[in-house]
């Protein structure tokens, strides 16, 4: 662990990726390929504020990969960031930070850090503005244990989702990777 981050999720997330699973009939395949700790919380999930070793999902992603391909992962991240973000814990602070600060990529992008605490512990996330439409951001682990590279194309779909929320057309760019961090540029 990087300075003691451990990195978990919200049983909410977890209810995403269940959910998902269900209506992709995937689960039962999924669940078949997990370790027994981590089939676990598929069968039994947590209560939606329950902290959670966020490993799990990393293994389900994992398996989700080698079923349906990159596509179906990367649309498995999209949808289960999309179904948090409608979460009645999740919505209204959404809503709060655009009704204040506009509704803009930009808005959210440079509000990641913050609004991700609710759900994710031991990531960080750092927006740099380029111009009014434009910008990149820095995604971290602040684990020690190395992240697959498979996870990147995950957190590209997640941040696609903030332009859909934003109800927006943008482009999130390839991630450049250094160890445990990628870099995304941004753009619409």
């Amino acid at each position: 662990m990087v300075g003691g981050a451990r990195y978990r999720v919200k049983g909410a997330v977890v209810r995403s990726y269940l959910k998902h699973l269900e209506k992709e009939k995937l689960l039962g395949r999924v669940v078949e390929q997990l370790s027994e700790e981590h089939a676990a919380l598929l069968r039994t999930p947590p209560l939606v504020g329950t902290w959670v070793d966020a490993w799990a999902l990393i293994e389900t992603s994992r398996v989700v990969l080698a079923i349906g391909g990159p596509e179906a992962m990367k649309r498995m991240a999209r949808e289960t960031a999309d179904t948090h973000s409608r979460y009645d814990f999740i919505r209204p602070f959404l809503l709060g930070v655009m009704r204040l600060f506009g509704v803009s990529p930009a808005t959210l992008f440079s509000r990641l850090d913050d609004l991700a605490k609710t759900s994710v512990e031991g990531m960080a996330f750092r927006y740099t503005a380029k111009t009014a439409t434009s910008g990149t951001i820095e995604v971290r682990y602040l684990i020690d244990k190395p992240i697959p590279a498979f996870c990147w194309m995950a957190t590209t779909a997640v941040l696609e989702n903030i332009f859909a929320i934003c109800k927006i057309k943008g482009t999130v760019g390839e991630p450049r990777i250094s160890q445990n961090s990628a870099v995304y540029d941004l753009s619409w």
